[in-house]
């Protein structure tokens, strides 16, 4: 049996971030923060409006999940449906799910985002709307990241050593003590 153990993620704080609202047509992107160092991320939430033109019929809003800023996604969470033209709508994406259709459908969007995905410094999130339009424009981006350590698994071996000096040099000082105390002496 391998003394390698399990490696374990210890969660650390829950972050909100802004970001910038895009130009119009374009939709957002934000870079995963490479501090503190050696923390990975997670999303916890994520919150956005659109609003639509009139000159395409429909949108369907996703959160995207990119290694690079110019990378193809390679997860994607969608909303609960599409947006019709000429309509303000908030996009609303949380890790446990939403209670999808328990709002009026029209104004309110809700997506499921991947269970437990951790993000890497440098990577990147951000909508990818289908269909966009050059004047549709996002607004209100918020998001909650949630930080992530990871404490690599201990090779349990590799420190057999030490543990073996401690063993042997307690058993030493227990064989001295019996002896001392069969010559007649204290124990010490």
């Amino acid at each position: 049996m391998s003394g390698v153990q399990h490696p374990r993620w210890l969660r650390g704080l829950q972050r909100t971030f802004g970001v910038e609202n895009p130009p119009a047509g374009k939709d957002w992107l934000f870079k995963i923060p490479s501090v503190p160092e050696g923390v990975w991320w997670k999303v916890k939430t994520a919150r956005w409006k659109l609003t639509t033109s009139a000159a395409v019929a429909n949108r369907l809003t996703r959160f995207g999940f990119f290694l690079t800023e110019n990378a193809d996604a390679y997860a994607l969470a969608p909303t609960s449906n599409q947006q019709a033209a000429s309509l303000v709508t908030d996009n609303f994406f949380q890790e446990a799910g939403g209670a999808i259709g328990a709002f009026n459908d029209t104004l309110v969007k809700t997506g499921v985002l991947p269970f437990d995905l951790k993000l890497q410094p440098g990577q990147v999130i951000g909508s990818q709307t289908g269909a966009m339009d050059i004047a549709d424009q996002i607004t209100g981006v918020v998001i909650c990241l949630e930080e992530n350590i990871y404490v690599p698994p201990v090779d349990y071996i590799s420190g057999l050593p030490d543990a073996l000096k401690q063993i042997n040099d307690s058993m030493l000082k227990v064989e001295k003590a019996v002896l001392a105390v069969f010559a007649g002496g204290a124990p010490t």
